[in-house]
């Protein structure tokens, strides 16, 4: 007899009981009470699940190397000027910035082309994921 079966025929007599002798109120707790005990002591039995599609999860990519680009110094009079965050930066920057970037992080599969405007882009160069931490050159 499986789990299910044991708890209809439960549910079915109980009610029966209790619509008979009019104790309904603290009867339906019994059998609350009486239908978790049955459904944490017997077990489904194995053929009444569904078969699942359980897939061993896979490991995001990591790359052996970080993605290079170089970056163009821009100079003004004799100063070198650093790059600057990709909010504070200018809109040619910014879709710079977004092109170069990958759709997703290569260590955490976080969305980082929908972040970019949220990253800073550091004098070397390099973005930081915002989820993991991972550093990325572009």
């Amino acid at each position: 007899m499986n789990r299910k079966n044991a708890l209809a025929g439960l549910w079915l007599i109980g009610l029966g009981i209790l619509f008979l002798v009019d104790f309904f109120w603290p009867g339906i707790l019994i059998l609350i009470g009486l239908s978790m005990i049955i459904s944490a002591y017997m077990k489904d039995e194995p053929g009444s699940l569904p078969p699942s599609k359980t897939a061993a999860p896979v490991a995001p990519a990591v790359p052996e190397e970080p993605l290079t680009v170089e970056v163009e110094e821009k100079v003004v009079g004799a100063a070198v000027e650093a790059p600057l965050p990709a909010v504070l930066a200018g809109e040619g920057e910014r879709l710079y910035l977004t092109s170069r970037l990958p759709e997703k992080c290569p260590a955490c599969d976080a969305p980082m082309k929908a972040n970019a405007e949220k990253m800073a882009r550091d004098g070397d160069g390099t973005v930081e994921c915002l989820f993991c931490g991972y550093r990325l050159t572009v």
